[in-house]
């Protein structure tokens, strides 16, 4: 996902994402290596917890994409992006989103996962 918004931004004639396509480079890997390392750590802290896996993998997901908004995504910004600030409104549009693709994801899994074994059994 981050590939393919790095080159929608960078491939827009005039806009200052094509001007400053290194800039965004940048900003774009810091941004998915935090969003990575958050969603994980906080899956995986909660795992601990009595929750079941999947409301454990769902809350680090909302975490880190609501960190990133909020808090990281600025920062990274601040340290890549010359001249404006970038605006990050609506922090629960994009966690919503992003638990929403997960959780479709995950069912498309499940549901590939019968697949097979309805297959396995079949050839048995």
């Amino acid at each position: 996902m981050s590939a393919i918004d790095y080159w929608d931004h960078v491939s827009r004639p005039g806009e200052p994402f094509a001007q400053h396509p290194i800039a965004w480079l940048g900003f774009t890997a810091a941004s998915t290596l935090t969003v990575f390392a958050a969603a994980l750590g906080a899956a995986r802290l909660l795992a601990k917890s009595v929750l079941p896996q999947l409301a454990c993998d769902v809350a680090g997901i909302a975490f880190a994409v609501g960190l990133h908004v909020l808090v990281s995504g600025p920062l990274w910004a601040k340290i890549f992006w010359p001249g404006a600030a970038m605006e990050f409104d609506q922090p629960l549009v994009p966690i919503a989103f992003a638990c929403a693709i997960y959780l479709a994801f995950r069912a498309l899994h499940v549901c590939a996962l019968k697949a097979t074994d309805i297959i396995r059994r079949r050839q048995a």
